[in-house]
């Protein structure tokens, strides 16, 4: 018997183009103990590379899980994520050691600075669904 974990993924995507800003939602599902990429996509304004932070909030959770500005090492606040979170692509952000509360709706939002512009570009929804084998 194969005792090693497993998990299934399974996407289902929705597009909103209200108020001309494409926010696309995901579903995601994870096995207790695996471990989940939540995509989200990195778009320069203009096509032209300029500095930026990435933020993914939790929803129910006052501040972001995880927030890193271009170039300086990520910050984790809440201490049930650290150790577990990861960036994957630039912006996509792995959980691993899924855990049971690690369930819910996750948001990533990209914020550019550009001198004294600063541009916030909403990114991906993405509802974590967590299996748990009992």
């Amino acid at each position: 018997m194969n005792n090693k974990p497993s998990f299934k993924v399974f996407s289902f995507v929705f597009s909103d183009l209200s108020e001309g800003t494409r926010t696309t939602t995901l579903r995601k599902l994870a096995n207790l103990g695996g471990a989940q990429t939540l995509d989200c996509q990195l778009k320069y304004p203009r096509n032209n590379p300029i500095p930026y932070i990435i933020q993914w909030k939790k929803d129910g959770l006052a501040q972001p899980i995880f927030i890193k500005y271009d170039g300086y090492p990520a910050q984790i606040p809440h201490h049930q994520y650290r150790n577990r979170l990861a960036l994957k692509d630039e912006v996509s952000l792995e959980i691993s050691q899924i855990q049971a509360n690690d369930e819910g709706w996750y948001e990533c939002n990209t914020i550019f600075i550009d001198g004294a512009e600063e541009t916030t570009v909403n990114g991906s929804w993405i509802y974590l669904t967590v299996h748990c084998k009992y």
